[in-house]
């Protein structure tokens, strides 16, 4: 399943509404969380129906005019089975459940609080999302925060106990970092030289049990489309014994010169022949 999450600052304008569209077009996305729309209820509901999805739960931003902020948003279609179980102005949760799926998965997009004093708030919140929720769960939106001292470039580096707030949340969960591929930034506030600051505010996390059941989940760093947040792609993905027709396995003649390599292959054959060539694909 292909979900993207996007903090796309605000749906108002005709721009921001093309770079919706260059997103949803080039990804064609099954599930879309959208933060910070910045439009109300019958705007978001306007803008389904301009791209073809059929299901929908919004989160009304707050203000009017150019006081308008946050407003959240979960798109989806036929042959997705979402149950949804919690809103709120910074998340939306619930069930789903694909027609190929065994049982329903729990997620939740989260948009974290931007302001410093409730960062911590955030944490909070995943926390109680996960408790109600089970063991089987993924989440992913801007978490408006980062984990480890590689997740920024430039600025003031945030210290360990603000950092450990959400290390501590990922232990007490269960909770483990997804694999990315792609530009390891999500978000640029846009200067140059010296003023450039660089995170990864957007990412998702899983459940142990979400990974065993979903071993080739994958989140990809996309380009910018009109914010200054990156969107992800999350695919959610198991593995199937049919997995390994899409790949063409190609023998490098270059490693049989390797001294190691007779012992290291026979290794690997008598350990698990069946799987073999999957192994060699991993290295």
């Amino acid at each position: 399943m292909k979900t993207v999450s996007w903090n796309c600052r605000g749906l108002g304008s005709p721009r921001a509404v093309r770079g919706l569209a260059r997103l949803l077009k080039t990804e064609n996305p099954q599930l879309v969380f959208l933060m910070e729309t910045r439009l109300k209820k019958d705007e978001m509901t306007k803008l389904k129906l301009k791209f073809n999805f059929s299901f929908d739960l919004i989160v009304d931003c707050r203000g009017s005019g150019r006081e308008r902020s946050g407003g959240l948003c979960l798109w989806w279609n036929e042959g997705t089975d979402i149950s949804i179980q919690s809103s709120s102005p910074n998340h939306i949760a619930g069930f789903c459940q694909q027609e190929d799926d065994d049982e329903p998965w729990f997620f939740a997009g989260v948009y974290g609080y931007p302001d410093e004093a409730r960062k911590k708030d955030t944490w909070k919140l995943i926390q109680a999302i996960n408790t109600e929720s089970g063991s089987n769960i993924v989440f992913f939106g801007d978490l408006n925060d980062i984990l480890y001292d590689s997740d920024k470039m430039g600025g003031n580096m945030r210290s360990d106990t603000q950092m450990n707030w959400g290390r501590s949340t990922m232990s007490v969960c269960d909770l483990q970092k997804v694999c990315f591929e792609g530009y390891p930034f999500t978000w640029t506030n846009g200067r140059v030289g010296d003023q450039n600051i660089q995170c990864r505010l957007d990412r998702s996390l899983c459940s142990t049990s979400f990974i065993h059941n979903f071993p080739l989940t994958k989140v990809h760093h996309l380009e910018r489309f009109g914010s200054d947040h990156a969107a992800l792609r999350i695919l959610i993905q198991k593995e199937a014994d049919n997995d390994r027709r899409r790949y063409l396995f190609r023998f490098e003649e270059a490693w049989s010169k390797e001294k190691s390599c007779g012992n290291f292959v026979s290794h690997l054959w008598k350990r698990d022949p069946g799987n073999f060539q999957q192994q060699l694909r991993s290295i």
